[in-house]
């Protein structure tokens, strides 16, 4: 969408960044987006989380104390 909003700015044109999105939508075009999203967490079915063997109190006895 900048692709299509910067230039028109440069070429003189007072155009809104959501006029310029509203109309691309109304005609069907869409922003190309490069690259795929990448997942580094994927959970897989059937294993469970592991048991918290730490047991960590965070509650709060007094300022500035944990």
């Amino acid at each position: 969408m900048h692709k299509v909003w910067r230039p028109l700015l440069w070429e003189g044109h007072q155009v809104a960044r959501w006029t310029v999105e509203q109309r691309m939508r109304a005609l069907g075009l869409h922003v190309a987006r490069r690259g795929k999203k990448i997942r580094t967490m994927v959970p897989e079915s059937g294993h469970q989380r592991a048991a918290n063997l730490v047991k960590r109190d965070f509650t709060e006895t007094g300022s500035n104390a944990v």
